[in-house]
């Protein structure tokens, strides 16, 4: 779960406002017709429901009604691996982690190389990215972690079947700035899209 999602949770349960909270997922066209999902845990479906509009409106998008866009993603559970032993420091070879992956059940591998997130002013480490059937999750992350390796994370995720890619400056600037409002409101866990990073 991204580190913005957990402190918004957190000031929702210190401020009393946390209750239980429901999990709810909208569908819509964003800027330059670029595919978005937006899973929330809100309080007040309708509020929230509301707000979200309101955000794809401000945009030039559209919210649209389930299943409008889901058809274009494809549900998947993902492992995150640390790339190196915890302990010694040593880094694993990734073929080593192609092998683990594929025999604890991946659909996918992708190894994503340390660097730095400008967004988050942060350095990242280096990660092997272990996709998987959603119902396997779980048991693949467990598999992984039992047989020594660093689990980072488990989530599952929406990845695009198909990608859109905005060329024009100014129009990957107002989907930056719709993915950054959408993300700063107080509901939204994960946004998910189609745009070719």
């Amino acid at each position: 779960m991204p580190k913005d999602s957990i402190s918004k949770a957190v000031a929702r349960g210190a401020s009393g406002a946390g209750g239980e909270g429901e999990t709810t997922r909208y569908e819509g066209m964003g800027p330059s017709a670029v595919a978005v999902i937006v899973e929330c845990l809100t309080t007040s479906k309708n509020r929230t429901s509301k707000e979200i509009r309101h955000l794809f409106s401000k945009h030039g998008g559209m919210m649209e009604s389930e299943g409008a866009v889901m058809w274009n993603f494809e549900h998947q559970g993902l492992v995150k691996l640390g790339m190196a032993d915890e302990a010694t420091g040593t880094a694993y070879e990734e073929e080593v982690l192609f092998e683990a992956g594929l025999e604890a059940g991946a659909s996918e591998i992708v190894f994503e190389e340390a660097g730095s997130d400008v967004d988050a002013d942060e350095s990242t480490e280096a990660l092997a990215l272990i996709y998987t059937d959603p119902k396997e999750l779980a048991a693949v992350g467990r598999e992984l972690e039992t047989a020594g390796f660093p689990l980072k994370g488990l989530e599952f995720v929406y990845t695009p079947k198909s990608t859109v890619e905005i060329t024009e400056e100014e129009s990957q600037l107002a989907f930056g700035d719709f993915l950054e409002a959408l993300e700063e409101q107080e509901d939204v866990q994960s946004v998910f899209h189609n745009a070719a990073e």
